[in-house]
Protein backbone atom coordinates (compact mmCIF):
# COMPACT_ATOMS: atom_id res chain seq x y z
CA UNK A 1 0.00 0.00 0.00
CA UNK A 2 1.34 3.70 -1.14
CA UNK A 3 1.52 6.68 1.85
CA UNK A 4 1.76 9.97 0.33
CA UNK A 5 4.52 11.85 1.13
CA UNK A 6 3.84 15.14 3.26
CA UNK A 7 3.36 17.91 1.08
CA UNK A 8 6.12 20.92 1.53
CA UNK A 9 3.00 23.28 0.99
CA UNK A 10 0.46 24.42 2.93
CA UNK A 11 -2.92 23.86 1.68
CA UNK A 12 -4.52 26.63 -0.59
CA UNK A 13 -6.90 29.11 0.74
CA UNK A 14 -9.53 29.81 -1.23
CA UNK A 15 -10.91 33.11 0.64
CA UNK A 16 -8.18 35.27 0.54
CA UNK A 17 -7.74 34.49 -3.39
CA UNK A 18 -11.52 35.48 -3.95
CA UNK A 19 -11.24 38.42 -2.10
CA UNK A 20 -8.13 39.33 -3.81
CA UNK A 21 -9.78 39.03 -7.43
CA UNK A 22 -13.28 40.14 -6.06
CA UNK A 23 -13.72 43.26 -7.99
CA UNK A 24 -13.11 41.67 -11.06
CA UNK A 25 -15.72 39.17 -10.69
CA UNK A 26 -18.52 42.51 -10.72
CA UNK A 27 -19.63 43.29 -14.03
CA UNK A 28 -19.10 46.90 -15.12
CA UNK A 29 -21.68 47.36 -17.91
CA UNK A 30 -19.66 50.58 -19.19
CA UNK A 31 -16.71 48.25 -19.96
CA UNK A 32 -19.02 45.96 -21.03
CA UNK A 33 -20.41 47.98 -23.89
CA UNK A 34 -17.72 49.76 -25.25
CA UNK A 35 -16.09 46.36 -25.67
CA UNK A 36 -19.03 44.91 -27.52
CA UNK A 37 -19.03 48.12 -29.86
CA UNK A 38 -16.00 48.07 -30.77
CA UNK A 39 -15.67 44.17 -31.23
CA UNK A 40 -19.44 44.74 -33.82
CA UNK A 41 -18.58 48.10 -35.23
CA UNK A 42 -14.90 47.11 -36.39
CA UNK A 43 -16.13 43.63 -37.58
CA UNK A 44 -18.62 45.74 -39.66
CA UNK A 45 -16.54 47.94 -40.81
CA UNK A 46 -13.98 45.59 -42.14
CA UNK A 47 -17.16 43.77 -43.96
CA UNK A 48 -18.07 46.86 -45.28
CA UNK A 49 -14.42 47.66 -46.44
CA UNK A 50 -14.65 44.14 -48.63
CA UNK A 51 -17.46 45.49 -50.64
CA UNK A 52 -14.79 48.81 -51.43
CA UNK A 53 -11.59 46.65 -52.35
CA UNK A 54 -11.01 44.16 -55.13
CA UNK A 55 -11.85 40.47 -54.96
CA UNK A 56 -8.66 38.92 -54.91
CA UNK A 57 -6.68 41.65 -53.06
CA UNK A 58 -4.96 40.68 -50.01
CA UNK A 59 -6.83 43.51 -47.69
CA UNK A 60 -9.75 42.01 -49.05
CA UNK A 61 -9.05 38.78 -47.65
CA UNK A 62 -7.25 39.89 -44.49
CA UNK A 63 -10.65 42.76 -43.99
CA UNK A 64 -13.02 39.48 -44.48
CA UNK A 65 -10.84 37.34 -42.08
CA UNK A 66 -10.52 40.00 -39.24
CA UNK A 67 -14.35 41.28 -39.73
CA UNK A 68 -15.42 36.93 -39.04
CA UNK A 69 -13.37 36.64 -36.28
CA UNK A 70 -14.38 40.34 -34.53
CA UNK A 71 -18.16 39.27 -35.61
CA UNK A 72 -17.86 35.88 -33.70
CA UNK A 73 -16.37 37.71 -30.91
CA UNK A 74 -19.69 40.13 -30.84
CA UNK A 75 -22.11 37.09 -31.48
CA UNK A 76 -20.39 35.60 -28.52
CA UNK A 77 -21.67 38.11 -25.95
CA UNK A 78 -24.88 36.79 -25.59
CA UNK A 79 -23.28 34.01 -23.00
CA UNK A 80 -22.08 37.19 -21.37
CA UNK A 81 -25.46 39.52 -21.23
CA UNK A 82 -27.12 36.07 -20.31
CA UNK A 83 -25.17 36.23 -16.97
CA UNK A 84 -25.45 39.78 -16.37
CA UNK A 85 -28.14 40.91 -13.51
CA UNK A 86 -31.62 41.89 -14.48
CA UNK A 87 -31.28 45.41 -14.73
CA UNK A 88 -27.75 45.70 -16.73
CA UNK A 89 -29.58 42.65 -18.98
CA UNK A 90 -32.37 45.10 -19.96
CA UNK A 91 -30.19 47.69 -20.87
CA UNK A 92 -27.62 45.75 -22.58
CA UNK A 93 -30.22 43.73 -24.79
CA UNK A 94 -31.47 46.38 -27.35
CA UNK A 95 -27.04 47.24 -28.27
CA UNK A 96 -26.49 43.74 -29.01
CA UNK A 97 -29.80 43.21 -30.92
CA UNK A 98 -29.04 45.95 -33.32
CA UNK A 99 -25.22 45.16 -33.35
CA UNK A 100 -25.15 41.67 -34.14
CA UNK A 101 -28.61 39.62 -32.92
CA UNK A 102 -30.73 41.26 -35.65
CA UNK A 103 -28.35 41.64 -38.64
CA UNK A 104 -26.55 38.32 -38.44
CA UNK A 105 -29.93 36.48 -37.99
Amino acid sequence: MKTQAPSAHPPFEYDPARELISDLLRPNLGIFAIDYTLSAGTGWGLFALCALVPLNSVLYWTALSLSGILLFRALMFIHQIFHLPKKMRALMQPLYQLGSGFPLL
